[in-house]
């Protein structure tokens, strides 16, 4: 881990290879390239593991990667951007903060770490607009509840795996009555597990509108 990092303002830092890091302060830009990775690692030595100052820029073509219990903040949709290569790894273990972000056409936010019951609040930043959403996390007979607040995937939802064969992610277990709108595909593709979603479980009533197509594999929904 490369602790202690600071971008001052003016500057470029480049990301091509594999990076992590536990102790970022961003007032310049930094760019992670296409085919680069960058990790936020957990420390306890400060109240955060990365910061974006006021005059700070994180730009991804790459991979950026936030690993459970970091904690980032000051990111914003006007100094954060996720470029059509671009894909945010959402690595919590409890629900997280999704970076507020600039989300291209062709990004991904990919949710990789939960691996308990988890709901989803109006603090996790889920009703940005995204583009591609990409599901894959072991949940054992889990459940993730998105409560109705993933309302907007300008692209291809995608369920890989929820765990054994009573996992399950859930678009609205609670009590709004969203439209959910996937610009793409709905893909439940088991990989390496069971894929399993519902689309409604409590008193909510859900509209779910899919403009592209609905791609089924030995998966339930």
């Amino acid at each position: 881990k490369n602790n202690n990092i600071t971008i001052s303002a003016g500057n470029l830092i480049t990301v091509s290879g594999s990076e992590t890091s536990d102790q970022i302060i961003v007032n310049g830009t930094l760019q992670v390239n296409s085919g680069g990775t960058l990790t936020v690692a957990f420390n306890t030595k400060q109240p955060y593991n990365l910061s974006m100052g006021s005059t700070g820029i994180l730009v991804v073509h790459g991979t950026y990667a936030i690993a459970n219990n970091a904690v980032c903040i000051g990111h914003t949709a006007s100094n954060t951007h996720f470029f059509s290569t671009g894909i945010y790894d959402h690595q919590s273990r409890t629900e997280g903060i999704v970076p507020l972000a600039t989300w291209d056409a062709g990004s991904t936010l990919n949710i990789s770490g939960y691996n308990s019951s988890i709901s989803a609040t109006n603090s996790g930043n889920w009703g940005q607009s995204f583009s591609n959403i990409v599901f894959n996390c072991a949940l054992g007979g889990n459940a993730v509840d998105m409560q109705g607040l993933l309302t907007t995937i300008g692209g291809n939802l995608t369920v890989n795996n929820t765990g054994n064969s009573t996992g399950r992610l859930i678009l609205n277990g609670g009590t709004l009555s969203p439209t959910i709108t996937i610009d793409g595909n709905l893909n439940i593709t088991p990989s390496g597990g069971s894929a399993q979603l519902v689309l409604n479980s409590s008193t909510g009533s859900t509209t779910l509108d899919i403009n592209g197509s609905i791609n089924l594999s030995s998966a339930t929904a």
